[in-house]
């Protein structure tokens, strides 16, 4: 293996384990007064390829798409996906697309928004 590809497979590795989570809370699921907590990797913390799904998905901008994405991204705390593909039905049918919409909005957000530690990083 080339030192370059070394190099470029370490990079991403310290690039994930320096991201961490982040979060967003969705008051409309949560529970006893409390909103629910929905975890996602930053899209700089992915591997290429589910990146270029979320992409895919992204661009066809349809609120079935976002369940996918929703599926792909959330998390718990501690990173353990919150859905799985065969909860993509029933996501379709029993939960409000505003509130999918609000939430790939918020994700999308947090995306775009670079942090003081990632601007002092780039510079």
């Amino acid at each position: 293996m080339s030192d370059i590809l070394e190099k470029a497979k370490q990079h991403f590795r310290e690039l994930v384990s320096g991201e961490g989570l982040r979060c967003i809370e969705v008051p409309e699921w949560g529970q006893n007064g409390q909103p629910a907590q929905l975890y996602f990797k930053p899209l700089s913390a992915l591997p290429i390829k589910i990146y270029s799904r979320l992409i895919t998905l992204g661009s066809e901008q349809t609120v079935e798409a976002f369940v996918d994405i929703l599926i792909l991204r959330c998390t718990d705390a501690e990173g353990i996906p919150l859905f799985k593909s065969i909860d993509r039905i029933e996501m379709l049918r029993h939960i409000s697309p505003i509130v999918v919409c609000k939430i790939i909005t918020r994700m999308s957000e947090q995306d775009s928004v670079l942090s003081v530690e990632e601007i002092k990083k780039n510079s």
